[in-house]
């Protein structure tokens, strides 16, 4: 099983206590799925992909920090994530289990 979780949850975000409750909660669920399920060999990861998305786009900027961090941001897609998650979902990584992965650019 691969769960898709949100570096909002991880980091936080201005805004977003809701969505980010949310999101960790499925690192919970994830997490329990592994402890409870590796008896059969059941699998559970979280994926958190750290991506300019449309959501993204209505985050207000107030700082410049804040500034600094959206324009990082910007500069991040999501075709570079889709390599992990074709990876966490195959053979190749049988062994891995309970684990939360951020994913941005080349970078995990």
């Amino acid at each position: 099983m691969l769960h898709t979780t949100s570096t909002a949850g991880l980091i936080g975000y201005r805004g977003m206590a809701n969505y980010a409750a949310a999101k960790m909660g499925i690192v919970g669920l994830s997490r329990t799925i592994a402890l409870d399920m590796a008896l059969f060999n059941v699998r559970s990861n979280c994926l958190a992909p750290h991506a300019w998305s449309r959501m993204s786009q209505q985050m207000v900027a107030r700082t410049p920090e804040e500034q600094r961090r959206v324009a990082r941001q910007q500069a991040m897609s999501a075709d570079k994530v889709a390599p992990l998650a074709v990876y966490l979902l195959s053979d190749v990584a049988s062994g891995i289990t309970g684990q939360v992965f951020g994913a941005r650019q080349n970078e995990l």
